[in-house]
C-alpha cells in the first residue's frame, strides 16, 4: 500500500503539469491573438493611407481642372508642371501600397 505522501506528491506533480500546460496554452493563444490584432491594425492603416492618397489625388485633379479653365497657354504649362510635381510629391510622401504585401512584410 502506498503512503499518503507518495499519492499527494503524484497528484501535486500532475496538478503542476496541468497548470504549466494551461499557462503555456494561454501564452500561445495570447501571442497568436496579438499577431492577428497587429496584422489587422497594419491592414487598416494601409487601407486608410490608400484612401487618403486617392482622395488627395482626386482633390488635386479637381483643383487643377478648375485652375486650367480659361488659363492662358503659358499658365497652362505652369499649371501642368506644378501638377506633375505635386502628384510626384504626394506619391513619394504617402504612396499607394499593396496592403497585403505590407502586412506580409510586417508580420514575418
Amino acid at each position: 500500500m502506498k503512503s499518503v505522501g507518495v499519492v499527494v506528491r503524484r497528484y501535486a506533480l500532475s496538478a503542476t503539469v496541468v497548470l504549466v500546460a494551461a499557462a503555456v496554452a494561454l501564452c500561445v493563444y495570447t501571442v497568436i491573438h496579438q499577431a492577428n490584432d497587429r496584422a489587422a491594425t497594419i491592414l487598416a492603416a494601409c487601407r486608410d493611407q490608400n484612401a487618403r492618397h486617392a482622395a488627395t489625388i482626386d482633390e488635386l485633379n479637381t483643383l487643377y481642372a478648375r485652375f486650367e479653365r480659361g488659363a492662358s497657354k503659358t499658365r497652362l504649362v505652369q499649371l501642368r508642371t506644378s501638377k506633375g510635381f505635386t502628384l510626384l510629391l504626394v506619391d513619394r510622401l504617402a504612396p499607394q501600397q499593396d496592403c497585403q504585401a505590407v502586412v506580409s512584410r510586417a508580420t514575418r
